[in-house]
């Protein structure tokens, strides 16, 4: 499967990822594109298309951005791994309910807590580090996709929300996805 990253040059530029052949997505309006923005989510499908099924990895809003494409346009993906997913929803949480975008945000990730809509059920690894402001939220995620019947690895790691944290889970748990996600 092909690999596609969101904020791929930053992975890249960081060394997080090392692999040439991956689809390195950037956006120069990140908090407008990948809030759940469903004209973002359609031109991206027809850009990566043909290319389907991918496997995901994102982190931050780059990780609700991957959620929320997938949710949309199933069958694009056919693993996510979500780095420190920014999953805000007004029950838990406390940091960022001034975020532009924070209602929309909020509405899709109810969706998703709530089990709403038909997305294929494919392999996703989600990675959080010990502490971080984000964790209850990804928690939430994960429980709430493992009960609807998702293969969910949930990884709690030492670290914070920064690319050292995300640099060292991505290189352990990318391989482990992709013998999930072809398996």
């Amino acid at each position: 499967m092909r690999l596609v990253v969101l904020d791929g040059p930053e992975y890249r530029d960081r060394r997080t990822l090392r692999r040439r052949d991956a689809i390195l997505v950037h956006s120069d309006r990140r908090e407008e594109d990948f809030s759940c923005n469903p004209r973002w989510a359609a031109r991206t499908a027809a850009e990566l298309g043909p290319e389907a099924p991918l496997l995901g990895v994102g982190s931050s809003l780059g990780a609700l951005a991957l959620l929320h494409l997938h949710w949309t346009r199933p069958g694009l993906f056919g693993g996510l791994l979500l780095q420190s997913g920014s999953f805000f929803h007004r029950r838990t949480e406390r940091y960022e309910r001034r975020f532009r975008r924070f209602d929309r945000v909020h509405r899709f990730v109810d969706r998703v807590l709530q089990g709403r809509g038909r997305p294929a059920k494919i392999p996703v690894t989600m990675t959080c580090g010990l502490p971080e402001q984000n964790l209850v939220n990804n928690v939430a995620v994960a429980q709430a996709l493992e009960a609807h019947g998702w293969d969910v690895r949930l990884v709690l790691h030492p670290g914070g929300h920064d690319w050292p944290a995300w640099t060292l889970a991505v290189r352990e748990e990318l391989p482990r996805l992709r013998r999930r996600a072809s398996g």
